[in-house]
């Protein structure tokens, strides 16, 4: 549109007053305007466009661009989405934000060869203590045998030394669990069936040796049994004839005399007969169940390993835990995240 020309007629005095006060502001204005103008370069206040009230230089701002996760294997170069807007008056910015490192996603649990492994390492240590005792157990048997020395057949020290070396196996196998060394643990599980096989072996040996000690304990018991009753009746035998020889018996009393004489007779002639004793116990044998599945990766051996869906994560505690951590969440296929919620600003 055209510009619309208005004409104010005032007095003179008003007039002038009004020209006085348009010079003054010409000369001295309130307000400079400045198309572009470094901010630094400006003193005092300042009115931007479309403002309704003057504001100050602000030399310098902070602003908070919040969290911001970040994925452990990049954590130092996450960055926000995007940054706050900085104000126009201001000439430094500080713009500060959170990481907030990747955490286990809610319901994640103990990852499935976790789980195996775990149940590898309980069946070998139950394993390793019940042939432990079976050990001890045997060692006691032997304190047994000791009493039965004197009917026993000769024997080496093979017996001591086989026990010995199958403790030193034991103690070995279960110095460490077999999720410490998987790439042993099939190795341990066919060591253990060994020791298994090796103590039911001493088993039977030393049973067969105590039942035999016991049966010649017996025997001798009975054999001296059977002598003094067949040396008695003799002796009372020989003693009942003489007397009925020189005619020491009443007559009435021969016939019964004669009835003991050849009740001792049989009893003087009766043959030696070993009757067994009960039978010892069978012995025990090691009832080593086959062992758990061994998984064919090895579990890790920093952090703690759980799933979520079809997704794995590498749960660690420390940053000093990080780098190692991650080649063994590249084995292990996963992602490393925090156990805890810890924060870098």
């Amino acid at each position: 549109e055209s510009p619309i020309a208005l004409q104010i007629e005032w007095p003179a005095a008003t007039a002038n007053e009004f020209l006085h006060r348009f010079e003054r502001a010409a000369k001295q204005p309130a307000w400079e305007f400045h198309p572009a103008r470094r901010l630094d370069a400006i003193k005092g206040e300042v009115i931007l466009n479309g403002a309704t009230q003057p504001a100050k230089i602000a030399p310098s701002v902070s602003l908070d661009a919040g969290d911001v996760d970040a994925p452990l294997l990049d954590f130092d170069a996450a960055r926000p989405a995007r940054l706050p807007d900085v104000p126009p008056l201001a000439l430094e910015a500080a713009i500060k934000w959170r990481l907030v490192p990747a955490t286990l996603p809610r319901g994640a649990r103990r990852a499935e060869i976790v789980r195996h492994w775990t149940a590898v390492d309980e069946w070998t240590s139950r394993t390793v203590e019940s042939l432990r005792d079976a050990l001890d157990e045997l060692e006691n048997q032997e304190g047994l045998l000791s009493k039965l020395r004197q009917w026993l057949p000769s024997r080496d020290g093979n017996s001591a030394l086989e026990r010995e070396q199958l403790r030193d196996e034991l103690d070995e196998i279960g110095e460490s669990p077999p999720s410490q060394i998987a790439d042993q643990a099939e190795d341990r599980m066919t060591r253990l069936a060994e020791v298994a096989n090796r103590l039911d072996g001493l088993r039977r040996t030393t049973h067969d040796q105590q039942q035999a000690a016991e049966d010649a304990k017996a025997e001798d018991a009975q054999r001296d049994s059977w002598k003094k009753r067949v040396d008695e009746a003799k002796a009372k035998r020989a003693e009942v004839q003489q007397k009925l020889a020189e005619n020491e018996i009443a007559q009435g009393e021969a016939a019964e005399k004669r009835q003991k004489i050849e009740k001792l007779g049989r009893v003087a002639s009766e043959e030696f007969r070993f009757k067994k004793p009960p039978r010892l116990a069978t012995p025990a044998t090691s009832e080593v169940d086959s062992h758990p599945p061994i998984p064919s990766e090895a579990p890790p051996e920093i952090g703690e390993l759980y799933e979520h869906g079809e997704k794995r994560f590498l749960a660690i505690r420390t940053w000093e835990q990080l780098r190692p951590a991650q080649s063994v969440a590249r084995r292990l296929r996963a992602e490393p995240v925090v156990a805890t919620n810890p924060s870098k600003v």
